[in-house]
C-alpha cells in the first residue's frame, strides 16, 4: 500500500479540495508543462478513489490546465 502524501479535510468536498491542490501545484510549477501525472498516482498522493481524482481532473482540462488522454 503507498503512503498518504497529502491529507484532505473530510468535511470539505473532495473534488474541490483535489481541485483546488492540483490546480495550484499547476500554477506554482511543481506540476511542469508536459508532465504526464496518472490517475492512480493521483489516489496514492490523496488516499482516494479514482472517481474524485478524475471529476478534478476532467475540472482542470475545463479550465485548460490539462488535458486527459485515454490510458494507453
Amino acid at each position: 500500500m503507498s503512503e498518504i502524501i497529502q491529507k484532505l479535510n473530510p468535511r470539505q468536498n473532495t473534488v474541490e479540495q483535489v481541485h483546488v491542490i492540483l490546480r495550484k501545484d499547476i500554477i506554482d510549477m511543481r506540476l511542469k508543462p508536459g508532465e504526464a501525472i496518472s490517475e492512480k498516482e493521483l489516489c496514492g498522493r490523496f488516499g482516494i478513489s479514482r472517481t474524485p481524482v478524475r471529476e478534478a481532473c476532467l475540472r482542470l482540462s475545463f479550465d485548460n490546465l490539462v488535458e486527459v488522454f485515454p490510458q494507453r
